[in-house]
């Protein structure tokens, strides 16, 4: 017969492995199936980029880091939304131009971020 202590040492072990593994698949990006209804790349960007990246690409969840003043081109923008990264899901199904607008987008991000923070050197 099997002692309480080691049904209840087995049962935490049992959790925390499964705990493990719930925590190690929410660091995978995997896929994420939102599908965009416009080309317009500042819908786009609301509807599938902010919820981590903050509305304005700035960051500040501790899901997704800052896009503006990365100053990432517009084909390595391409390539993340497309193929994802680290927790980064790939979005298959935004593609042609809705991904070319999305990618300008976030490059133009980078841009305005880098001219605000020009604008504000003495």
């Amino acid at each position: 017969m099997v002692s309480r202590k080691t049904l209840s040492v087995l049962t935490a072990l049992l959790v925390m492995g499964f705990i493990s593994v719930l925590v190690i698949l929410s660091m995978l990006g995997g896929v994420d199936n939102y599908t965009p209804t416009t080309d317009n790349p500042v819908v786009i960007f609301s509807d599938a980029c902010a919820r981590c990246h903050g509305e304005r690409g700035l960051g500040g969840s501790a899901i997704g880091p800052r896009l503006a003043g990365v100053g990432e081109s517009i084909d390595e923008v391409k390539k993340q939304v497309s193929e994802g990264h680290g927790r980064m899901p790939r979005f298959p199904n935004i593609r042609g131009r809705a991904l070319q607008n999305l990618a300008a987008y976030v490059n133009e991000l980078s841009i305005h971020a880098e001219e605000t923070a020009r604008q504000r050197e003495p």
